[in-house]
């Protein structure tokens, strides 16, 4: 049967559990010699020119040359070093009250456990804090595994299987697993959904998620609100499966302003807006024309009205109700589009129509022409006195026979 490795700790004998008589005398007589040796120290960096702060940091280093030498025919070398080290960071604390651990594992050694060392205190720390003691060094041990090469990993694990005849030991590697998996896909999940790159899970509290903006849905009620590390292994491997299900997830419930702003649509579809030669708006398919002109354009108006937009020159209609297009009497030139075209009175009661000294204006400003009697007026009611106006006008500005 395979024995599991365990954590080794390193521990000195404390102070009070020895002959404090022997050891009182011992460390005066060691203090006095101490002494004699700096006064040494000193004399001879004065012969030296050099001072005496950086004398003695020379000898603190060769002291700790001898101190961590390792000899070639001892086969704890390594381990002897942790504890030379765990032993000066002893002293430390000893001596300045300054407290520390160190944590020291083998990823290439399948049977190391780590090595835990420095001050009473720092130990007591480490031991005590969630996530650490052997499970602690067991996860950095794998943490520091996954950073090797692939091919000394491979060798690492088939080593692993070779040394250890029953599977008990990768039972517990995967209940391990499991948490860690857990913990991983539960935190890229809720800063995903939040959006808020340093969400962390409440665990015994998930109503707090609201402070992100999302909730989490899909708990089940026969497991506890409580982090991974205080479930069995058979709810964290349970809760893990609802995870990779999409059973138990985050649901965003509300805007918190800590989200990542994300870009503005663009893919709407846009209007497109009348161009320069684009007049299919003032076209009505009932013949109707523009809602703004009072008369009947028609579609042959509508028409004439998208050629005089283009490049092509312009061929008035003879349309009453255009305003530029009039009849064109002999003798008389237009142009193109741009151009004035000339007009005359043919009837007397429009002698006295001007404006501004101009003939052809009446006194409202607009361009006075010959009624046509076939156009009428539309939406205008028969008894409007409108309509009778007109056409007494027009029939007055024809030219008697």
């Amino acid at each position: 049967m395979s024995h599991t490795p365990e954590l080794t700790e390193y521990t000195s004998h404390h102070p009070e559990t020895t002959d404090s008589l022997d050891d009182a005398l011992f460390l005066e007589r060691l203090d006095t010699f101490m002494q004699k040796s700096l006064n040494e120290i000193k004399a001879f960096a004065e012969r030296e020119s050099k001072t005496f702060d950086q004398t003695r940091r020379y000898v603190a280093e060769w002291h700790a040359k001898t101190l961590f030498s390792v000899t070639t025919d001892d086969g704890c070398g390594v381990r002897n070093i942790l504890i030379e080290t765990s032993k000066v960071l002893e002293s430390l604390s000893e001596v300045t009250g300054v407290q520390s651990f160190i944590l020291a594992v083998n990823p290439h050694d399948p049977q190391d456990a780590g090595f835990l060392g420095g001050s009473l205190i720092g130990r007591e720390f480490y031991r005590g804090i969630r996530g650490g003691g052997s499970a602690g060094a067991s996860s950095f041990k794998a943490y520091a595994q996954k950073r090797l090469p692939t091919a000394i990993q491979e060798e690492i694990v088939m080593q692993d299987a070779s040394t250890h005849s029953s599977p008990a030991p990768s039972t517990i590697r995967s209940a391990r697993q499991v948490k860690v998996e857990l913990y991983e896909s539960i935190r890229s999940q809720l800063r995903k959904v939040s959006g808020i790159r340093k969400a962390e899970m409440k665990w015994t509290n998930p109503e707090r998620l609201n402070l992100y903006g999302v909730r989490l849905v899909g708990w089940p009620s026969d497991i506890p609100a409580a982090n991974p590390s205080s479930l069995k292994a058979n709810q964290n491997q349970r809760l893990l499966e609802l995870v990779e299900h999409g059973e138990l997830r985050f649901e965003k419930t509300m805007m918190t302003g800590l989200e990542t702003p994300f870009p503005p649509d663009t893919t709407a579809q846009r209007s497109p807006e009348p161009t320069a030669e684009d007049f299919s708006w003032a076209y009505d398919a009932d013949g109707g024309g523009d809602a703004s002109v009072g008369g009947s354009i028609g579609t042959t108006g509508a028409a004439k009205l998208v050629v005089a937009a283009s490049s092509l020159p312009l061929e008035l209609e003879k349309d009453p109700m255009l305003s530029g297009a009039v009849d064109l009497l002999a003798g008389e030139e237009h142009n193109s589009l741009g151009s004035d075209v000339p007009w005359k009175e043919d009837s007397d009661d429009l002698v006295n129509a001007q404006h501004n000294g101009i003939p052809g204006f009446d006194e409202y400003g607009f361009n006075i022409e010959p009624w046509n009697p076939t156009v009428k007026f539309e939406d205008v009611e028969e008894d409007s006195p409108i309509e009778p106006r007109a056409r007494k006008r027009a029939r007055s500005s024809e030219p008697e026979a």
